[in-house]
């Protein structure tokens, strides 16, 4: 017992030397962790951030084509109002009614949105940004959905 008190007298400046720098590479291990892991979340937002983008632009293209086709709807139904004045042919009526009645329908990309609940939409660190794209799919893009449905 004497002996480990005399050498604690001895050498205590080297174990508590020892004690810092072990006490100062946890610490930097930590550090050096949490940079990387946020550093991982980051590229995972923006990975994210651009499939959805990428997914709302295939969106756009989408409804721009079902709205042009409802605006050639209409035009195909006032021209089988019309028919009924001139009393075109049969044919040419049942051309017309197909055309008026063909479907566009709109199919959102839902594999960002997906990904982003799987993951967890927290990931999105923008709290306005995360909340305007889960209105925009939860209520907006649902909305055109139904709409296009009924």
């Amino acid at each position: 017992m004497k002996r480990i008190g005399t050498t604690l007298k001895e050498k205590w400046p080297e174990y508590i030397l020892e004690i810092l720098v072990i006490t100062i590479g946890i610490l930097g291990a930590f550090a050096l962790n949490s940079a990387n892991e946020e550093s991982n979340r980051e590229e995972a937002e923006l990975k994210i951030l651009k499939e959805i983008k990428s997914n709302l632009e295939l969106d756009l293209i989408d409804l721009n084509g079902n709205r042009k086709g409802h605006f050639e709807n209409l035009k195909v139904l006032d021209s089988l109002k019309r028919a009924q004045e001139f009393q075109l042919t049969n044919e040419r009526v049942a051309i017309n009614f197909y055309s008026a009645f063909r479907d566009y329908i709109y199919t959102p990309q839902r594999s960002a949105i997906e990904t982003l609940r799987a993951k967890g939409v927290d990931l999105i660190s923008d709290d306005s940004l995360r909340i305007d794209i889960l209105r925009l799919y939860d209520f907006y893009i649902a909305s055109l959905v139904k709409i296009e449905e009924d």
